[in-house]
């Protein structure tokens, strides 16, 4: 065989295998679209069937959160009081103290006014009264 006619013959083989391109686009496009529709249909159809059971599934799992929201709610604000009672106990021990050391210290304060001035006044209150005696 002459090189032209190899070629040929080699075309020729290459030609009968191949698909033709336009019928193969075709069957593609519509076996994507029957495809598409009968996965559309199946999905719609269980959706209908376990819609309600979804639904009610999803309304018991809210309640579930809501519930456990409320109680750390619940549990959040029970702590904060606790934690502010205990501060404000401490604060008032603390204050109490303050004002029992000042008391005292007042109360010593007046205790040595009291000396000092009767220590004062003592003397003065004797010569009046002998004063007092003496002219009337």
């Amino acid at each position: 065989m002459t090189r032209h006619s190899q070629e040929q013959s080699e075309k020729d083989i290459h030609q009968d295998d191949a698909v033709e391109p336009s019928s193969f686009g075709i069957g593609l496009l519509i076996g994507l679209l029957f495809g598409s529709i009968f996965g559309g249909l199946a999905g719609a159809g269980t959706l209908l069937l376990l819609a309600p059971r979804l639904r009610k599934q999803a309304l018991a799992k809210l309640q579930r959160q809501g519930l456990k929201l409320r109680h750390q709610a619940i549990e959040g604000i029970e702590d904060a009081l606790a934690e502010a009672g205990d501060k404000t106990h401490k604060f008032t021990d603390s204050n109490r103290k303050d004002v029992e050391k000042v008391e005292r210290r007042l109360q010593a304060i007046r205790n040595e006014q009291k000396g000092s001035f009767a220590a004062f006044v003592k003397p003065m209150f004797h010569a009046r009264q002998t004063l007092d005696n003496g002219i009337l």
